[in-house]
């Protein structure tokens, strides 16, 4: 291997743990930056690397995936927090010992008019 795709491979690890260390942190801002890099190398990497090379970079890249999986779970999970806070629960529908549907919680949809 040349020293030009060491360095090249070198350059695109140090992207990996960059973005793996701002995934640990919670800091998302950088990412958007590191996925511009990554694809920019990746362009460049597809002829220069080995085999052996080649896969450590990709178990790296799918440690990120999973971490950048977590992280939107995390993110969805806390707009789901917040829209339950602002909107209320939603209703639970049950029925009673008379057999009769009873809603729980929730705003009533129906419309109250007054004379």
């Amino acid at each position: 291997m040349n020293p030009d795709s060491t360095a090249l491979i070198d350059a695109f690890e140090d992207l990996l743990d960059q973005e793996r260390a701002l995934l640990l942190s919670g800091s998302l801002d950088g990412l958007g930056r590191i996925a511009e890099l990554k694809t920019g190398l990746a362009a460049h990497l597809r002829n220069a690397a080995g085999n052996q090379d080649l896969g450590r970079l990709k178990r790296k890249a799918q440690r990120n995936t999973r971490l950048l999986e977590a992280a939107g779970a995390g993110i969805r999970s806390v707009l789901r927090r917040v829209d339950a806070l602002r909107n209320g629960p939603a209703p639970l529908s049950t029925y009673a010992a008379d057999g009769q549907r009873t809603t729980l919680g929730g705003t009533s949809a129906s419309l109250e008019r007054r004379a």
